[in-house]
Parts: structure tokens; sequence; C-alpha cells
């Protein structure tokens, strides 16, 4: 592992045995674990410097975390190769499970592009190819590794990401943690649902359908090769949802595009690893290394660990001076110091401390925890990430008031989360008496779509369209006639009604969502929560210009006109339309000259066109109901027509 020096620690007072191990400092936390640095001695003046990464003492009781750790071991250990950290050791200690690794003096790939970027420089791009050539032998080594009793190993890595990618002062290149590696000997069941790997360096494959194989790994190292490269980040999107579907579409073309400095040939390297279909990958991580060979031949370039190493000391001056091991460390023969415990925080009688307050405060690692959410009703959602759950809970597809666990812990009422609470704008529009209102007026059901037509194609409006029914809310904002986000006060509309109304067969009260599935998800709600208002009879309806959208919304791009037609053709019902069509049914129908929209732009089903098409020689609706026997779908699609001004009612029309 590489070393990340924690200044706020170390000397001798804060040395504490562990086992046959002194721990040094911490460099490193996560979720589930910590990582030190540590001496182990042995016989005489034998001492050796290691990295312990220790799982934290409540997950070390939880058979399936102590299994997952018990996995990276297993499949690391046999890979004794230049260009992975090796694994000596896993075991326990009172209970708490450790993997002992080597000690990579340097910094992870992350804190290179970082300090290279703030510093206004590049990574060289025979520097940059270099390290990724050593990588992808990592990666081919790995992948045709055997174990102890000669059975193929085929060992994904499938996190192929910058942070694991240590780089020494000495220009040595490893690659480390293989926590979600999958092996074909591993006896770990996958778990459904639950992407593997950092959602930015994931492969097309990874977010639609989390099956992968070898080649997923270099779609990420070709991720890393172009932010490597340009100190930019490929497919990162302001929310895990928008980089979701960035990866999906694999868009390199437009990005490329973007730089011409690169070269025509490090270009073809890019598309060749970051082909959307595996099929037209690189077939191997000794293909892309090959092709990596071939650029420095024919550059007439050679790189090897001392140039590394020099750019690495040019990076870092101070840090690459440093002394591995402590000059006091020989000061350990005292007793360990043992830490205080930590007390409970006294709370007032008769209040509730805040749920998580002492994670909050201790461990920033809850961004990297997965969360599950219980709805009102007891349904389970999840697993999802930190920045999902902060996305629901803005787009008010999770109320505050329900529950969620980090890591299958306790439920808590997601409000009291401080973590989640400081991620999140109070979401309320401005007061009433300071907005512009453009028109309002009562809600009867025959005026909705003349209403929204109005707001998204005639006039494309900007602002707050506000709907009230007795206590139920509804509030959709729109740019430019397009609505971006909508607020619903409606149970149906929250997140675990809505996952519910869509898997009505399933006895299970668990919905499992996995993240990659969360964009589709929520597109689906959106649609439901503008098309819903169709429904409404009654009620009062207001429109707000220039409202500005709550800077904390997860924003959305609907369609209107394929929602229109989708509301009126689910909530428009037959004794309402027939009502509305009481006093036309002899009036001729006439196509508009010059409509707002193309009759194509209402996207009709089959059945319906045939219906526009029997106009022509029946140009009422009593002499279309003559013809037809589907007469609800006469009335709907007369409605729909009218409302959007593609046809208008005549004179009285008398069938010959």
């Amino acid at each position: 592992m590489s070393e990340n020096r924690d200044t706020g620690q170390g000397g001798p007072s804060s040395y504490r045995q562990f086992g046959k191990y002194l721990l040094l400092e911490k460099i490193g936390a996560g979720g589930m674990a910590e990582i030190f640095k540590a001496i182990v001695r042995g016989a005489g003046d034998f001492q050796k410097v290691v990295v312990i990464k220790r799982i934290l003492l409540n997950y070390s009781r939880d058979p399936s975390f102590v299994s997952m750790f018990r996995d990276e071991a297993n499949i690391t250990s046999p890979l004794q190769h230049a260009n992975i950290v090796s694994i000596f050791e896993f075991d326990h200690v009172d209970g708490q499970y450790y993997l002992v690794m080597e000690l990579v003096n340097g910094r992870d790939l992350r804190k290179v592009m970082a300090r290279a970027n703030k510093l206004e420089r590049s990574i060289p791009e025979d520097i940059a190819l270099y390290i990724v050539g050593e990588v992808c032998k990592a990666l081919w080594y790995a992948y045709n590794a055997r174990d102890a009793y000669g059975n193929p190993l085929k060992i994904i890595h499938r996190d192929v990401s910058p942070s694991n990618i240590l780089i020494s002062f000495n220009g040595e290149v490893k690659v480390t943690d293989f926590g979600v590696a999958k092996a074909a000997t591993s006896s770990v069941k996958e778990q459904g649902g639950v992407l593997k790997g950092k959602l930015g360096y994931m492969s097309p494959e990874q977010v639609i359908h989390g099956q992968v194989d070898h080649r997923s790994d270099i779609f990420s190292l070709g991720i890393i090769l172009f932010e490597a490269l340009t100190l930019k980040r490929l497919f990162l999107g302001k929310s895990d949802l928008q980089t979701l579907m960035n990866i999906r579409s694999a868009d390199l073309e437009s990005r490329l595009a973007r730089h011409p400095e690169l070269s025509e040939t490090v270009k073809k390297l890019l598309r060749s690893a970051l082909a959307k279909d595996p099929d037209k990958r690189y077939h191997s991580a000794e293909d892309f290394l090959n092709d990596i060979q071939d650029w420095f031949f024919a550059n007439n370039v050679r790189v090897g660990q001392s140039k590394l190493a020099s750019f690495m000391k040019d990076l870092f001056p101070q840090e690459s001076d440093q002394d591995i091991l402590p000059l006091d460390s020989e000061e350990t023969n005292s007793p360990p110091v043992v830490p205080p415990p930590v007390l409970p925080v006294q709370q007032p009688v008769g209040t509730k401390p805040p749920a998580f307050e002492r994670q909050d405060t201790l461990d920033s690692s809850l961004r990297s925890a997965m969360y599950h959410v219980k709805d009102l009703k007891g349904r389970v959602i999840g697993p999802v990430s930190f920045d999902n759950l902060v996305g629901l809970v803005r787009s008010r597809s999770v109320l505050e008031d329900e529950s969620c666990s980090v890591n299958k812990g306790s439920w808590v009422r997601i409000g009291e989360v401080s973590a989640i609470r400081s991620q999140i704008d109070v979401l309320t529009v401005t007061d009433s008496g300071r907005r512009s209102l453009l028109t309002e007026g009562n809600i009867v059901q025959q005026d909705t779509l003349p209403l929204m037509f109005d707001i998204c194609v005639a006039k494309r409006l900007t602002g707050l369209l506000s709907l009230k029914q007795g206590v139920t809310l509804k509030e959709i904002y729109f740019r430019e006639g397009r609505p971006k986000f909508i607020f619903s006060n409606l149970q149906s509309e929250l997140l675990g009604e809505y996952l519910a109304s869509k898997r009505p067969g399933s006895s299970d009260s668990v919905l499992p969502v996995a993240v990659h599935e969360l964009a589709e998800t929520l597109s689906g709600l959106f649609y439901e929560r503008f098309e819903q208002v169709f429904e409404w009879e009654s009620g009062w309806h207001g429109f707000y210009e220039n409202v500005e959208i709550p800077r904390a919304a997860v924003l959305h791009d609907l369609d209107p006109m394929v929602a229109i037609t989708s509301g009126v053709r689910k909530y428009y019902k037959l004794d309402f339309l027939k009502t509305w069509a009481a006093g036309s049914l002899d009036r001729g129908l006439v196509r508009a000259s010059n409509p707002k929209i193309r009759l194509d732009d209402l996207r009709l089903l089959p059945r319906e066109l045939r219906i526009v098409n029997l106009i022509e020689t029946n140009p009422s609706i009593s002499s279309l109901l003559r013809v037809t026997t589907n007469h609800e779908d006469v009335y709907r699609i007369i409605h729909l027509l009218i409302g959007t001004g593609v046809y208008h009612f005549g004179g009285v029309f008398r069938n010959a």
C-alpha cells in the first residue's frame, strides 16, 4: 500500500501494539477498514515495515464482511509479481481481522494527477503510457495466474482506478486492492444488484447488467490513460446518475475532439481500450501492452523506473526524502500507550441524540458506505450509494421521515443523519407574495390538456406551475416549456410506492434497486408525476414566471408531448370524455392549417393512428362512432387532437 502520511499523528506516544505488530501511524481509512503503517520484528535486529489493513471492529463481527476480507486475501496471496502489491498475512487479533501487505513508499496515481494539476503541469505522454503499460503487466499476470494446485485463477480486478495504482518514489508501479476482484476459483457468491468498483471507472457492461470479464478492466484502464494524459475526468457527471448515463453511452469521440494535443496514435490506443462493445475492445491486457510498446518503438522513446522516479521526486520533492521508518521508532520498549475509552456524550434529559452523530464526527467514510432505505410501509430499497441517497431525498423520491441503514446497520430516520442533512439544501420555494403570478384558476379536468399544451408548446414558458388539491401539492418547474423538476407530496409518487406498483407480483418486502437501475427508475417516476396531473378533477393552479429551479434539485429532461399524450391515454376515462364531447358529436372536424405541432409529435399508437386516418371520410365524432367499435379511443383521440390544436371543430356535419 502507498503511504499517505497523516501529519497529525506519529511520535512515540501514538505507537500501539497490535498483536506482533507495532502500529506507527494511520495512513488511510475507508468505510469498513483503516490502514496503518506498522513494524514487525524478529530475531536479532530483523525488522520489516509493512501495511496493515484492519477491519473496523463492528464489521469484524459481521460474517459477510469477514468473508469478503478473506476472499481478498485468498485471491491476492498466490500472486507474486513485481507490479502487484504482495499480501503477507491474513489473521485476527482479539476478534479484529486484518491483512498484512507490502508497503509502497510513494503515492497513488490519483494523488499524482492531483499534484500535477495543482502545479499546472501535465504528465508526459511517455510517462503516462509507461504507467499504464506496467498495470497491463499486472492485469495480464493476474488473469493468467494459477493457484498452488495448477488451477487457472482468471482474476478480474473490477476496481481498476487511479487510487488502486501505486507509484513508488523509486519508480515502481504496483496494483493493489483486489477487494472486489473475482477469480474463477472463488467460492464467494455475487450479490445481485450491487455495483462493484468505483463509479467513474466502470465499463458500460458493469453499469448495464453488472456482468463482466477481463475486458472490463481494460476499459477502466483506458479511462485512466485518458485522464492521466489530459488531467480531465472522462465520464464523471454532476451526479452518480449522470456518470452512469455517460458510461452507458461511452461517447469517446466528443471528448477526444476537445484534446487536439493528443497524437493520433494515442487516440487509436484509447479507441481500442474504450470501445463500448467488449468484442471491439482489446482482447487482453497483453494486446494493450503490445500497442503501448509499439508506440515506444515507433517514437524511439525509452522509459523505465529511473525516469518515472525522477518525475515522482520532481512532483513530491519533500515527501520523497522522508524516511520510511521514523527515527524515534527505536523508543518502543516502554509499554504501549492505550488510548482512553470513548465515553458516550451525555445528552440532556428528554432529548434524543442525533443518529450517526458519532460516526459523522469520527468517520467521514459514510460517503463510501452502502445504504438501504425503508419506506413508510416497511419496504426496503437498496443498496444505493451515499450520493444517490442524497439525490433521492433532493428529488423528493424519498422522504426525510423514512428510514435508512448504513452497511446493513440499524434503521434511523433519514432526517436525523447529519451527513445526509448537511448535503441537502432546503427545497422551499420563494414566498408566493414575491412571485410573479402569470395565470391562475380552478382545476377542471377538461382544461388540463390545453393548460399543459400552452405551457409546454404554445408559449414554452419558464417558471413554476403550482397545483393544489386539498392537502395535496404538486410543483412542476419548467425551463422553456420542458419539465425539469417535479415535487409531489403524494405518497403514491414516492420511490418505494412507485417500485411496489411496478412489481405487483412480488411477495418479497425487499425491493432491491441497483445503482445502475436508478436512472431508469427515476425517469419513470418523473413521467408518472407529470402524467398524474391529468387525473385531477378539481383544485387550484397557478403559474409563476421565472421562478428558479431549486439549486439542489435532481434535474430530468422530459419530452412534454410524449408525457401529455400518455397522461390523456392513462387518465381520461370514457364517462368524462363523453361529457366533454356531448355538445359536439355532429360538429365537423377540420384540420388546422398551421398547427403548433405535427401529428407525429403526439406519438400515437397504431390503433390510434387508424382512427385519425378515418377522419378523412368520417369528419365528426358521430360518424366515427358508426364505423368503429373502439369508442373510448375515438373520444380520447379527438380530445387530444382538439386540445393540441391539430384539429378544431367546425360547423355541423351531416353524414349523407
